[in-house]
């Protein structure tokens, strides 16, 4: 896929998102309509488009690529916190504020966009590595995400 098929489909995950700030500024969308749409995607849409990604054709180098893949996002996580504690010291911020803080360095937004610019940008394999971070992602928000707070 050409960048700018890439850019394109990005640009149209924007317009749909657009589309529905409109809406819900409009009243179009109030609470229930958008709980619902939050649920058939969080629930349906993304675990099948991974489960769709996950039937690729595996090769001997992808044991390699997931493996790497978790050593880096997993590095990348403690360094996040790390730097994040750091920081909230050298602030001086009290622990509930500095717990939060933390949070949003250390937990962005790894799935809505995630997905679908990596399948944008590589086709089912970028799907299939984008799921293995969010494994990693999904281990640490569940484990220090928790302890944190």
């Amino acid at each position: 896929m050409s960048y700018a098929t890439a850019i394109n489909e990005i640009l149209v995950l924007f317009v749909i998102m657009l589309i529905g700030f409109i809406a819900q500024k409009k009243g179009v969308l109030n609470e229930s309509v958008q709980s619902s749409i939050s649920t058939i995607m969080i629930k349906i849409s993304m675990p099948a488009l991974v489960f769709a990604a996950s039937r690729i054709e595996r090769t001997s180098g992808m044991l390699l690529n997931v493996l790497s893949i978790m050593i880096v996002t997993t590095a990348s996580y403690i360094f996040f916190i790390i730097l994040s504690t750091l920081f909230m010291k050298l602030f001086k911020y009290e622990s509930k504020t500095s717990a939060v803080f933390i949070a949003l360095i250390v937990f962005a937004n790894v799935g809505f966009m995630g997905y679908p610019v990596a399948r944008a940008l590589f086709g089912d394999v970028g799907v299939f590595y984008t799921s293995i971070v969010n494994l990693v992602f999904a281990v640490f928000l569940w484990t220090y995400g928790v302890l944190l707070f």
